[in-house]
């Protein structure tokens, strides 16, 4: 049975500038044992690379909301938490399930004509560009911060 341990993620780089086995699993399994006690084992006979694979699929599976644990799109040996922009865009202008609160210092728009307060999820943006995931639950709750990038 799988077992997560409440633990936020801090988001940004868990191992740069190398693709070693030697490096990368025990790194990895470092940083999985902070979120869950549920560690994928090595098996006599496994690739070591789809070992690997399965370590970033179990800390993929960790990430908050909107965020994936992978290579930073810009270096490719930078693994670590990061936010993911794309499915951010894609579910405020396609699929119209985020709803984004811009903040211009004055006043403050929504992406959409719908409040946030009927919502599960929500992403404020200030005027300097800084972003903040809040989500609840249920409707009866207050919002929390899961992540922000300043």
């Amino acid at each position: 049975m799988k077992t997560v341990i409440p633990m936020k993620v801090e988001l940004g780089t868990v191992i740069h500038g190398t693709h070693r086995p030697t490096d990368l699993i025990p790194t990895f399994l470092d940083e999985l044992k902070k979120y869950t006690d549920d560690i994928p084992q090595f098996e006599n006979g496994d690739c070591v690379q789809e070992y690997i694979i399965e370590l970033i699929d179990a800390l993929n599976d960790c990430s908050p909301s909107y965020c994936y644990f992978g290579t930073h799109e810009g270096d490719g040996s930078d693994f670590g938490f990061w936010i993911d922009y794309e499915t951010i865009s894609y579910d405020i202008t396609v699929e119209r399930t985020l709803h984004v609160e811009y903040c211009d210092g004055y006043r403050t728009t929504h992406s959409t004509t719908e409040s946030v307060e009927n919502e599960f999820q929500y992403i404020h943006v200030n005027d300097h560009g800084n972003m903040t995931l809040y989500e609840r639950d249920n409707l009866d709750e207050e919002f929390t911060e899961v992540w922000a990038i300043v």
